[in-house]
């Protein structure tokens, strides 16, 4: 996707390389527009129209988008700086597709002593999958008492493992088949999509992305003593917007080693600058992709290779 900036002039010659980037098969996006008169001959070119809803103003913007939606333009509209989950529903409902924002990625924390049945099955389910050597039978007698999590994990496994002779029916036979690591990846998977289920799908597509990347990383050579702890702390970045709760009471609550907590808390040590190139990744910070991978003695090639496959396999993870 190439994005033309507030700041170009409506020309001839923009609006001929445009034209020309449109027969290469590019996306284009116009960014913090408010679609004047001069820049209407561009529109059929343009695929995405980002408003600034904090700079252009909340109404003005949903204003805008429904009048244009009623035309049935071929072109969407995203949302910048999307702050809140009450402008996250605004947006959504006034017909923008496409939302940016700090909202998707940090916690709304809320004062209240209320916590859900599914925030405490999370908790008590994580807690026993971040110690070194899981109690099986205790995450067994965990999930056995809800009936949703059990059909979930074992339809899980089943459509994952696509060599199977016999459909696993069981958490014991999916334990026996999968070995203790798999299946403690795939319980923290499970227990994030059930958790999930009331935020925005993005949310679990970027714990997953992280995982897999911080996964995959794991076998390179600064983190080799680290004992493959790569998976649960790609996922536990973003635990604290899944359950609105702060970075600090989740470390609290779940057994994590010393360097996993500053790693969450602090990005420090190995998997804390991991982390940091994930996040760089994700703000399309090159910069600071590059800056971390040296720190780390890591190449810049390997690692955009290691992000880019993270997010191929966590989009087609996600919807299988």
């Amino acid at each position: 996707m190439v994005e033309v900036l507030e700041t170009c002039q409506p020309t001839d010659e923009l609006l001929e390389a445009i034209r020309e980037l449109y027969r290469e098969g590019y996306l284009i996006a116009l960014d913090d527009f408010t679609l004047t008169d001069e820049w209407r001959r561009f529109l059929p070119y343009v695929h995405i129209v980002k408003l600034d809803i904090m700079a252009m103003g909340l109404k003005k913007a949903c204003d805008l988008v429904k009048k244009h939606t009623k035309k049935r333009t071929k072109y969407h509209f995203l949302a910048e700086r999307v702050e809140t989950e009450a402008e996250f529903e605004v947006t959504k409902e006034a017909g923008f597709k496409f939302f940016q924002g700090y909202f998707f990625s940090k916690p709304e924390v809320m004062q209240t002593k209320y916590v859900s049945p599914e925030q405490v099955l999370a908790l008590k389910l994580f807690r026993e999958v971040c110690v070194p050597d899981p109690d099986f039978d205790r995450i067994e007698n965990i999930i056995t008492q809800d009936v949703t999590l059990s059909y979930k994990l074992l339809r899980f496994v089943n459509t994952q493992s696509t060599t199977l002779e016999v459909t696993i029916t069981s958490f014991r036979q999916a334990l026996i088949y999968l070995g203790q690591e798999k299946l403690k990846m795939f319980v923290s998977l499970v227990v994030a999509s059930y958790i999930s289920g009331q935020k925005p799908r993005e949310l679990y597509n970027l714990s997953l992305q992280r995982a897999q990347f911080c996964e995959a990383m794991s076998r390179y050579q600064p983190f080799a003593h680290l004992n493959e702890q790569g998976f649960m702390v790609g996922l536990l970045s973003i635990l604290d917007a899944m359950l609105d709760l702060s970075v600090e009471s989740l470390v609290g609550q779940l057994p994590l080693s010393p360097s996993v907590q500053q790693a969450l808390l602090h990005r420090q040590g190995e998997y804390g600058a991991l982390l940091a190139i994930e996040e760089c990744y994700e703000r399309a910070d090159w910069a600071g992709v590059e800056q971390f991978s040296q720190q780390l003695g890591l190449s810049v090639d390997d690692v955009k290779s290691e992000l880019g496959e993270a997010v191929r396999w966590s989009q087609t993870f996600s919807g299988a």
